[in-house]
């Protein structure tokens, strides 16, 4: 393999320049894992990727919303769950499809992305067969979880009825399913979702991420006052030591689900304050 230092800069410039930043950083990463498997092989004496530095910076996003924008946030979805939205024409019956673009499913999903702070992919990916509707216990499989470790999520009252709207509307045992009825839908469906929301009623932007970050720095605030490992155990970040994770397999269910229902009691009074 003859590749050049300067190919594959000029590679990572030309996917950058085009606004995908982050998309080229990734793309050094993966041609530097590809090589670096190419080098281990003795397929190749060297790796060119190795000596370049990330040539495109990568700012943590810090974006949280106010009170106020989760406030005018939960409205608009809880419209267009009724398909009474903004940008509905008269003379729409419930079922159809906003012509704001936001289904039923996407204001839903949003809603339990808030609701229980997991990842959209996580929300969108649910299956019946996940979920103990008599022990209010949502089991994310660890192939569904970015960590690959199994995460216990206890659903509060809103959680339960909002997960359960999805089955019976399905009629399946996929909660948000595509057109195609055959699988889920994708993560990105959400946040597009999201961008739209905000654009129509005149909020920043945000992506359900945020509303993840959102939840996340409200647990820990004064008002909530969960602790922080709680906290972190809620969103299914690790805590603690390798070690101390090898001999610790508690999933903390009371700790997490009164954390839960605290999230929710604070989301309660924000929505209808």
């Amino acid at each position: 393999v003859d590749l050049k230092r300067a190919e594959i800069i000029a590679m990572i410039e030309k996917v950058g320049s085009g606004g995908g930043q982050i998309t080229a950083n990734r793309a050094h990463a993966m041609v530097r894992q590809v090589l670096n498997y190419a080098l281990k092989r003795d397929l190749i004496e060297a790796n060119p990727a190795l000596a370049i530095e990330r040539l495109f910076p990568e700012n943590s996003r810090e974006r949280v919303l106010t009170a106020h924008e989760i406030r005018k946030f939960w409205a608009f979805l809880e419209a267009a769950r009724a398909n009474a939205g903004v940008g509905l024409v008269p003379g729409q019956e419930e079922g159809e499809r906003p012509v704001n673009g936001l289904s039923w499913s996407a204001a839903t999903g949003l809603q339990l992305c808030l609701l229980t702070l997991q990842r959209a992919g996580e929300v969108v990916g649910a299956r019946i067969e996940e979920f103990s509707w008599t022990d209010r216990l949502w089991i994310v499989p660890a192939e569904r979880m970015k960590g690959k470790r199994a995460h216990a999520v206890p659903l509060s009252d809103l959680a339960m009825e909002r997960f359960r709207a999805a089955f019976d509307r399905s009629g399946g045992t996929i909660a948000f399913p595509d057109r195609s009825g055959e699988a889920p839908l994708e993560g990105k469906r959400l946040t597009r979702a999201m961008g739209r929301s905000c654009k129509l009623i005149g909020i920043d932007h945000a992506s359900p991420h945020d509303l993840r970050r959102t939840g996340r720095t409200m647990l820990t605030s004064e008002r909530v006052g969960v602790g922080y490992e709680v906290a972190e155990r809620v969103i299914a970040h690790l805590v603690g030591s390798a070690v101390s994770r090898v001999y610790d397999r508690n999933e903390y269910l009371r700790e997490k689900r009164a954390a839960l229902e605290a999230w929710g009691a604070e989301l309660g009074r924000v929505i209808l304050s």
